[in-house]
């Protein structure tokens, strides 16, 4: 008999290897507060699933959930999102939402799942796209990538403090897309900054989120300098940077749909030399308001 509990921190520990390696670690605060919750599925106090969530304010993301292959096909995965929508609705949230691969081959099965427990329809969310410099730097368009002498690329790290002022009170560019939300783990060999005439105007800012590889995870151009694609020699001038580094073999690039025109770039111009492109979706549930009696 499947039988389903909270864990805690002294219960959690069986189910560690249920979730992804980053967050492994969070097991071990479940229970101390409000933040991390997560519930396990048992057979004869033998884990068979999980589901893990980060509460977030009033809404929570739900970071995995995971089902033994013995013991799917049983229900245990709606079973599990019901029980752990039953905590957050008690907790006081309103919405939960999951991102997850589409082309995973147990994509299918969650959004059957997801659409039996009453979900939204699943809605593209961003590409993911995975290669080399040394392969993206073949491309012609690298190759032919020129810029005319009124602009300049500059190392991100040399922005001024007049540059950032003016950029903060600038609004021309959307907050998803802000420099700033990246720069506590920028990569200094090519976060890039563009300046047109002496004026900030564009970027290419990238992190290194493990040894191995750079993720290029915002870049914008003004929206009136776009249509000549000025900001393609940034990208250019990016990736011959990183090429510099044999030790860090691998590149990635965060492409979000709410941005079309990266995503036809993509699709269109650096297709031919990606290893791997995944695209993510976002499915979302908002919980029935509380009615006080």
């Amino acid at each position: 008999m499947i039988t389903f509990e909270s864990l805690n921190l002294f219960s959690a520990p069986p189910f560690r290897t249920m979730t992804f390696p980053k967050f492994q670690a969070m097991l071990q605060s479940v229970g101390l507060g409000r933040q991390m919750i997560a519930i396990g599925a048992s057979e004869n106090n033998q884990p068979a699933g999980l589901i893990l969530a980060e509460i977030q304010a009033q809404s929570a993301k739900i970071l995995s959930l995971f089902v033994k292959a013995e013991y799917r096909n049983q229900g245990i995965a709606t079973r599990l999102i019901d029980r752990i929508e039953q905590a957050l609705i008690s907790l006081g949230c309103q919405e939960t939402y999951l991102v997850y691969a589409a082309g995973k081959q147990t994509a299918k099965a969650l959004e059957r799942v997801l659409e039996k427990c009453g979900w939204a329809d699943p809605e593209p969310r961003m590409l993911i796209c995975r290669c080399t410099p040394q392969a993206m730097q073949q491309a012609s368009w690298v190759q032919r990538a020129v810029l005319p002498r009124s602009f300049e690329i500059f190392p991100w790290m040399e922005l001024t403090l007049a540059d950032r002022a003016a950029l903060l009170n600038a609004d021309w560019y959307p907050s998803s897309l802000s420099p700033f939300e990246y720069e506590a783990s920028m990569e200094p060999l090519n976060s890039l900054g563009l300046r047109y005439q002496g004026e900030v105007v564009g970027w290419m800012i990238t992190q290194r989120l493990c040894l191995d590889t750079l993720c290029y995870s915002c870049s914008y151009i003004r929206p009136d300098l776009r249509q000549r694609g000025r900001i393609i020699p940034l990208y250019a001038e990016a990736i011959n940077r990183h090429c510099t580094r044999p030790d860090i073999p691998n590149a990635s690039w965060v492409v979000p749909y709410i941005h079309p025109g990266m995503v036809q770039f993509v699709r269109h111009r650096m297709a031919d030399y990606i290893t791997s492109m995944d695209e993510y979706r976002r499915s979302t549930k908002t919980f029935p308001a509380l009615v006080a009696i």
